[in-house]
């Protein structure tokens, strides 16, 4: 990934390189953050673990609360209680990394961490504009 402004100069460049999706997510959340997220909407550690869980769940298309869905939490971040789950999901949507529905028990997550976790390689280009 290359972050690049409008005058060529580079403020981000990475490769993503893992074989292990939690690694993987765990980066492009990290460019997420630097590139998007106001300060005070960073994550703690255990809500990235838990967006990396909701992330996956999302792109499954898995309801949050599916028996699947529950082997992922317990799998990645060491929870199953209903509510810490809640907890959570709730953390996450008021700094405005997802949203959920209770009617649906769908997680919506921000599109650029909508993925095809079959696939080798992201590529992400991002270009900004500075008005001076």
């Amino acid at each position: 990934m290359k972050l690049v402004k409008e005058d060529k100069k580079t403020l981000i460049e990475g490769k993503i390189e893992s074989s292990e999706i939690v690694e993987y997510l765990s980066k492009l959340i990290d460019y997420y953050i630097a590139i998007f997220a106001p300060q005070d909407t960073w994550l703690t550690k255990r809500e990235r673990m838990f967006l990396i869980c909701c992330i996956i769940i999302a792109n499954k298309d898995l309801r949050y609360l599916s028996g699947e869905s529950k082997h992922i939490y317990k799998e990645i971040f060491n929870i199953s209680r209903m509510s810490d789950i809640a907890g959570y999901l709730e953390r996450l949507k008021e700094k405005h990394f997802l949203d959920y529905n209770k009617k649906t028990k769908k997680i919506q997550i921000q599109p650029f961490f909508l993925l095809d976790l079959d696939q080798n390689d992201l590529e992400i280009n991002i270009h900004f504009k500075f008005n001076s």
